[in-house]
């Protein structure tokens, strides 16, 4: 559909490649609920703006109620046996817990896999420049302006905001490079751009750790999450990335042989997921054509960009992706959709060579699908406000705004 959409743009039609195939920038644009109360056909594929407090706590009920044993308490030592695997956490209570498998959650401070095991972590700031941010907790008034059912990103001078709009309140903040800016220049921007509904909104300052473990799994530990990878949350994959790492970590589960081809395949698989995701962000910054301030210009620089990447966007002055990775978290829409609003396009006058075969009705009849859809849950869909309204009872209990709010799918 892409590569259709594509040779309509050549052929006049001045749509965003993304709005051409799905309806999602129409429901988007109007304010509308994604999710169709009575059809789910006429419902937009959609992910979800949550509390990850309240998921964490949800998450903990539902293991205990299936025989985990939660034990609270903070790590002082982390004993290893002879052979270098982990033996046992020590507590600080006294308390020691062994174990056969150790999965590291201890984030960006890597207890196990980093400091434990002594497994180097391989910064990606070379690529990626933005390692702070500052997340700001923002009023809203939904009942005079609706909820977008988005997350806005927008570029600031070093880096960019998000704004994620919830029933209660909107969770913003800036991610920047300290190389550029301060952690006082970023808030007063970050404000000032946020504008009075920020005025009560307490400050988090947060330093992020952007890039990769060198391995994810090493003896027998395994890292999840933020100690096994980061990469800054513009296409919020953080979530994303500890479920494909859970998930792969059942495919590939070892018994207590730590078999090495097994622990090889599943660091094998993280890196390539890790690297497609990572040139995949990398991509927004590097075919940006703001020249305004020294970050701008820097992000487009040669030596900012993974030798991965280089050869895609060789590629993709010829083509829009044609085949579909089968790891890839993100697709020829969601390239596409960066390289059409950076201007970017494949050059040439015709789109995949085979749509010349399968002849352009076949694509026609499709963008005729898709404006049928869009017209009936334009019509239909409630808007954003609305459903979660309902959700609510009708009631908006207000928090206050003052906590420190946390990045966006970063932090449970």
């Amino acid at each position: 559909m892409m590569h259709y959409a594509l040779n309509a743009r050549r052929q006049g039609n001045p749509e965003q490649l993304g709005g051409m195939v799905l309806p999602t920038n129409a429901v988007c644009e109007a304010k509308k609920c994604p999710i169709h109360p009575t059809d789910p056909t006429l419902s937009v594929r959609t992910a979800y703006h949550l509390d990850a407090g309240l998921l964490a706590g949800f998450l903990r009920k539902v293991a205990t109620g299936r025989g985990v044993k939660h034990v609270i308490g903070t790590i002082e030592n982390v004993e290893l046996a002879e052979q270098g695997d982990i033996a046992a956490l020590k507590l600080k209570d006294g308390r020691r817990l062994s174990g056969d498998l150790f999965v590291d959650c201890t984030g960006f401070r890597g207890v196990l896999l980093n400091a434990a095991l002594k497994e180097p972590f391989i910064s990606d700031n070379r690529y990626l420049l933005c390692d702070s941010a500052v997340a700001i907790s923002c009023e809203n008034n939904p009942e005079r302006d609706g909820i977008a059912p988005y997350t806005s990103a927008t570029a600031l001078s070093n880096g960019w905001v998000w704004d994620i709009p919830l029933f209660h309140r909107n969770g913003a903040g800036y991610v920047y490079s300290s190389a550029h800016l301060t952690k006082e220049q970023a808030e007063k921007e970050a404000r000032d751009f946020m504008g009075p509904r920020s005025d009560k909104g307490t400050a988090n300052h947060i330093r992020m750790r952007v890039g990769s473990s060198r391995n994810w799994f090493v003896k027998n530990c395994v890292a999840i999450g933020l100690a096994g990878s980061f990469i800054e949350p513009l296409e919020s994959t953080g979530i994303f990335l500890i479920e494909y790492g859970l998930a792969t970590l059942i495919t590939m589960f070892p018994d207590k042989r730590f078999p090495a081809p097994i622990v090889k395949k599943y660091n094998d698989i993280m890196r390539l997921m890790y690297e497609e995701t990572r040139d995949f962000v990398v991509l927004h910054y590097c075919i940006n054509k703001r020249t305004d301030t020294d970050f701008w210009k820097a992000v487009r620089e040669p030596d900012m960009i993974p030798d991965s990447l280089k050869e895609k966007l060789e590629f993709y002055k010829y083509s829009l992706p044609a085949i579909e990775p089968t790891f890839a978290m993100f697709r020829t829409l969601s390239y596409a959709s960066i390289l059409d609003g950076n201007g970017e396009l494949p050059e040439g006058d015709s789109a995949y060579p085979i749509l010349e075969q399968l002849g352009y009705e076949a694509g026609a009849k499709k963008f005729a699908a898709v404006d049928a859809w869009r017209e009936k849950a334009m019509a239909t869909l409630p808007s954003h406000y609305a459903f979660l309204k309902g959700m609510y009872g009708g009631e908006i209990q207000r928090p206050s705004v003052s906590a420190p709010m946390p990045m966006p799918n970063v932090h449970a």
